[in-house]
């Protein structure tokens, strides 16, 4: 990494996955909605606003924990 660029932001991470991956914002949301009712559990759910949110980089004060489980999520919809 070159040491004059700051790091990417989480919203920045989590884009570049989701583009990498060929995903939408809503697709993200729709395959989170999936797992989150195989898996019997909310925690897996993902919110358009969220990602979109996160994209935008508003969500300052998200948790590494949501953006592990977005991120868990992202890569998940691609099993």
């Amino acid at each position: 990494m070159d040491a004059r660029k700051p790091s990417p932001s989480a919203g920045e991470k989590l884009k570049e996955l989701r583009v990498r991956l060929g995903l939408t914002t809503r697709d993200v949301e729709a395959k989170s909605l999936q797992i989150a009712e195989e898996r019997h559990s909310r925690e897996y759910y993902v919110s358009h606003a969220w990602v979109t949110d996160m994209k935008t980089a508003n969500l300052r004060r998200a948790s590494t924990s949501s953006i592990r489980l977005a991120q868990s999520t992202i890569a998940e919809s691609q099993s």
